[in-house]
């Protein structure tokens, strides 16, 4: 085999690059006691570390899953696999809220969906406003500030309180 140099980013022969980044991903993860699995590359990347280098180690799924024992590979997220001997199943909400907020994840592999946003890429004129000037964007400003101070005048009166009352019984 050859192995790469510090100039190139050649493969080592007989492995793709998506290959070797699994496996040098899955390494770093020994240690890690929680993580957030994302789609794609990181998720093969994390069950190849349970199955290795991190056996112990609690996969949490942004579909709700926390404490996931996959039986096979997850095609996806959604993959029912990712349920089989899980500790809890919640909401996403739930997820996001008591796990993640609270800090109860030790390191999270995101996948390209996750990427940062970058307004001077594709897509970049979708950003401007085409066919809006200056007035027309200040009508909407004070369109939304009549809103707002309708919302806190109504909060104010009480008059939304029958309507909590109803959607509670509900």
């Amino acid at each position: 085999m050859t192995e790469p140099t510090a100039r190139t980013s050649a493969p080592v022969q007989g492995f793709s690059r998506s290959e070797m980044m699994i496996v040098a991903a899955a390494r770093e993860l020994a240690g890690q006691h929680v993580c957030f699995v994302g789609v794609g590359l990181p998720n093969i990347a994390v069950n190849l570390a349970k199955r290795t280098v991190a056996p112990e180690m609690e996969l949490v799924y942004e579909a709700g899953v926390f404490g996931a024992r996959p039986a096979r590979l997850p095609l996806s997220i959604g993959d029912p696999t990712i349920v089989t001997g899980a500790t809890a199943v919640v909401s996403m909400f739930e997820l996001f809220a008591f796990y993640l907020q609270r800090g109860l994840i030790d390191v999270g592999f995101l996948g390209a969906a996750h990427a940062p946003f970058t307004p001077e890429a594709e897509g970049k004129d979708d950003l401007t406003l085409q066919g809006i000037d200056l007035n027309r964007l200040n009508d909407r400003k004070s369109l939304l500030q009549s809103l707002d101070t309708f919302r806190r005048s109504v909060d104010n009166t009480g008059m939304m309180e029958g309507f909590d009352a109803a959607a509670q019984q509900a």
